[in-house]
């Protein structure tokens, strides 16, 4: 009796999913804000002046934390919200964000 075939897609959907999102998702935390840039045919783009970000916050599970990947969710005081999954190093990027932020 073997295994089936859907167990083989879910697994490899599990190592793709953050391989597809590291691919096609940028972000940038500058001092003049963050840019957040989706594109994979047509681009989603956000802009949040560093100022006007009222909450950014890291999102990891366990398997997320022993690999290194994450959700980051970066809201504005304009009511936008964006939400990148499967980012490498949130941490980092929370400390980024933090530093520059707090200067």
């Amino acid at each position: 009796m073997g295994y089936h075939w859907w167990s083989f897609v879910s697994f490899s959907m599990l190592w793709l999913g953050p391989l597809w999102n590291m691919l096609f998702h940028k972000l940038t935390i500058s001092k003049d804000g963050i840019y957040l840039n989706t594109a994979i045919i047509a681009r989603d783009a956000l802009v949040i002046p560093l100022k006007a970000v009222e909450t950014f916050h890291v999102r990891q599970s366990v398997l997320g934390r022993i690999l290194g990947f994450g959700d980051i969710t970066i809201s504005g005081s304009g009511g936008e919200e964006k939400t990148l999954r499967c980012i490498s190093s949130p941490n980092d990027w929370y400390k980024v964000y933090k530093k520059l932020h707090d200067a």
